[in-house]
């Protein structure tokens, strides 16, 4: 069985943060990713926002399956909470994000109307799990590049407050993954999809779990993809597909690692087609 934990310093440091400015902000807005809402969300922070207003900005609605997403979105506003899918990347999809800001403010809004108390703007956290897309969300909302991007996890380190306009302010914390991660499904879909550091896993290992679960959730898609036999053991398949793709070592030895980091790439970057990897049932 993998080991899936990661928890670097600066993510202590910026729980202590919130927990220290807790009495600031009025809602949570948690960044998740489209392919697998539930997997990425991260149960100690909607703890620690416990009564307080939040929302889901789910990014990467582009390359996940529309109809599933839909789903899980419509049971999150039914639970109260305020949910939209996005391509961050998008200006109009930037006005979605900003919408749904606004209207978790309303009620703030109009309860300080009624106290006579004017000019107090409506805080909230932005956080999400390392790679999620949390930072270009961000940067959509503040029209220019305010916050760090990257395609590996830990490229934003500490939290900042950031004024959206129209009284709105939001702190942007690094991302930040469950201390414990008790699920093995969860764990294995968020390092594979990039929100721990890949240096943790062994490539050919990381391939092969996360191949089998795309199989069983996705059915079709890898042989869509590869043009191969999807239903072939992993490794095997694995050997073919670095032929395949010619990458090969000196005596013509499949090269296998870089194969399986072209694989999870191309999943990851939603090459290989639309994904959602978490149980509809369980949502």
């Amino acid at each position: 069985m993998m080991d899936f934990h990661w928890y670097p310093g600066h993510m202590t440091a910026a729980i202590r943060e919130i927990e220290k400015n807790l009495k600031l902000f009025d809602a949570f807005i948690e960044i998740i990713d489209s392919r697998f809402p539930k997997s990425s969300q991260n149960p100690e922070l909607k703890a620690l926002f416990n009564g307080k207003k939040r929302a889901f900005v789910l990014t990467k609605g582009d390359i996940a399956d529309e109809k599933k997403v839909r789903s899980f979105i419509d049971q999150s506003q039914k639970d109260g909470i305020a949910a939209v899918s996005v391509d961050a990347r998008s200006i109009s999809d930037a006005k979605k994000i900003r919408d749904v800001i606004n209207s978790l403010s309303e009620e703030k809004k109009e309860r300080d109307r009624k106290r006579g108390i004017k000019g107090r703007p409506f805080r909230a956290v932005v956080s999400g799990v390392p790679n999620v897309g949390k930072s270009t969300v961000i940067n959509s909302l503040k029209g220019k590049a305010s916050a760090k991007t990257g395609n590996v996890a830990g490229v934003t380190k500490g939290g900042q407050w950031l004024n959206c306009g129209g009284q709105i302010e939001l702190f942007d914390t690094p991302g930040l993954l469950p201390k414990k991660i008790e699920d093995q499904r969860s764990g294995l879909i968020l390092a594979y999809f990039g929100s721990m550091n890949d240096e943790l896993f062994m490539q050919e290992e990381l391939f092969a779990e996360g191949f089998l679960l795309i199989r069983e959730m996705c059915p079709g898609l890898i042989g869509s993809y590869s043009n191969m036999d999807e239903a072939k053991e992993p490794y095997s398949f694995l050997s073919e597909y670095a032929v395949k793709k010619g990458l090969l070592k000196k005596g013509n030895e499949p090269d296998t690692k870089r194969a399986a980091m072209l694989f999870i790439n191309d999943m990851r970057s939603g090459k290989a087609g639309r994904l959602f990897l978490d149980d509809i049932k369980e949502l």
